[in-house]
């Protein structure tokens, strides 16, 4: 699969929220950005339903 897509990994819903944000900064020029945001509802620091109210 990883040949076809990037596949990021964060052991929290903060870390997921920094890495979608930094990312949206840094590599929106090169077109590196997330098409798809699969996470748990029941993620450490911040849920998964906060994380993507965030990311609203």
């Amino acid at each position: 699969m990883q040949s076809y897509y990037r596949i990021t990994v964060a052991e929290n819903g903060a870390i997921a929220l920094s890495l979608l944000k930094s990312t949206q900064e840094k590599d929106a020029a090169e077109g590196l950005d997330f098409n798809l945001v699969l996470s748990d509802q029941m993620m450490t620091v911040l849920d998964g339903l906060s994380l993507l109210n965030k990311l609203k």
